[in-house]
């Protein structure tokens, strides 16, 4: 399957008269089939040197947040008004966000705001324009102190009172990253094929991660069935967390 989806991209390439479908790499990137779109790239962008779609695209593959984020601002910067400009936008307003960056990022959010009023991607934001990372930690701020203890709830004679395991709740832990864009891709992609997902920043041993989450639930059996489908479909390690 993969060498026929190569073996397609390089048709693409090799047919110089045929435009390239600029939005249909996009598409694959997006479905899961980065592999192979990075595997035709370097011929793509031969043939096609300063495409605006072939640049957003040279973007999406970047191998970390830092590379993506310079590609996407570069991409921006060429084409302030192109047909992905308003996802730049979005992008480098997330990352900005996730590191805890928050008046840059709002910078973004109104851009996005003032320059594609009508952009689907404005739903993405927030009612107050921020993303939809929770937990956030920012960057530098000191840990919760080992001293200060959650609170313990009183045991209780009521005999109706729910049991701690009928009450509990999970979650499924789809990925943690160092890199905010790279989970945020993940996140993406969980839901535009339907989940409920969102990213929590954690700290870990004084580094910050980025955790990508799925569902809630109120049975383990049922977060375990999730997390086998979401690592059998983005082949990535899950693994399922009592959230109380």
């Amino acid at each position: 399957m993969k060498r026929a989806l190569i073996a397609a991209f390089a048709a693409c390439v090799a047919a110089a008269a045929q435009p390239i479908d600029a939005e249909e790499l996009v598409a694959r990137v997006k479905d899961g089939d980065a592999d192979e779109v990075l595997a035709a790239l370097p011929a793509l962008k031969k043939e096609a040197p300063g495409d605006e779609g072939i640049v957003f695209v040279d973007a999406m593959l970047a191998k970390n947040a830092e590379e993506a984020l310079y590609k996407f601002q570069a991409y921006l910067s060429a084409n302030p008004f192109g047909e992905y400009a308003d996802e730049a936008i979005l992008r480098i307003h997330d990352y900005y966000y996730a590191v805890g960056s928050y008046k840059t990022a709002e910078d973004y959010a109104n851009r996005l705001r003032e320059e594609h009023p009508h952009s689907p991607l404005l739903a993405r934001l927030s009612r107050e324009g921020d993303s939809d990372v929770e937990d956030l930690v920012p960057l530098g701020d000191p840990a919760t102190p080992a001293d200060d203890p959650p609170r313990e709830t009183p045991p209780s004679d009521d005999p109706t009172t729910t049991s701690a395991e009928e009450t509990a709740s999970y979650t499924v832990v789809a990925g943690r990253f160092e890199h905010s864009l790279d989970a945020m891709q993940l996140k993406d992609g969980l839901i535009e094929v339907g989940y409920d997902a969102r990213i929590a920043v954690e700290k870990v041993g004084g580094e910050i991660v980025f955790v990508v989450k799925a569902g809630s639930f109120s049975s383990k059996t049922d977060a375990d069935v999730v997390a086998k489908a979401i690592a059998d479909e983005f082949t990535t390690e899950c693994e399922v967390e009592r959230t109380r």
